[in-house]
C-alpha cells in the first residue's frame, strides 16, 4: 500500500523506486483528472477506486498490448507474495489482529 516508504516497478531491465510522496503526488493527479476516485473506508483510510469505464478501456489496451502476460504474472507473483508472508499470521498468537 501507499504507507509503505517506498515501491519497486521493473519491467525487463529497467528499475524504477517510487517514493511514497510520489505516489501520493500521482495519485492526486488521477483523482484531480476524475480517472480515480475517493471513497472513505472504516476508520481513518481512504481508498482509491479507479472509474470502471477507465479500467475497462485499460483492460482492453492491455489485453491487445505485447505486455498482457507479463502483467498477468507480476500480479500473480504479488498476490503470491502476499498470502505467503501473511500465512503465518494466520495462526498464532496474532491471529485476532
Amino acid at each position: 500500500g501507499i504507507e509503505r516508504e517506498s515501491k519497486q516497478f521493473s519491467h525487463g531491465h529497467a528499475t524504477v523506486f517510487v517514493g511514497r510522496a510520489e505516489v501520493l503526488d500521482l495519485l492526486s493527479q488521477l483523482v484531480n483528472k476524475s480517472l480515480v476516485v475517493k471513497e472513505p473506508s472504516a476508520g481513518e483510510k481512504t481508498r482509491h477506486r479507479m472509474l470502471d469505464n477507465i479500467r475497462e478501456y485499460a483492460q482492453a489496451r492491455l489485453r491487445d498490448s505485447d505486455e498482457h502476460n507479463w502483467v498477468r504474472t507480476r500480479h500473480l507473483d504479488f498476490f503470491i507474495r502476499l498470502v505467503e508472508s501473511a500465512e503465518p499470521e494466520l495462526t498464532g498468537p496474532d491471529q485476532d489482529r
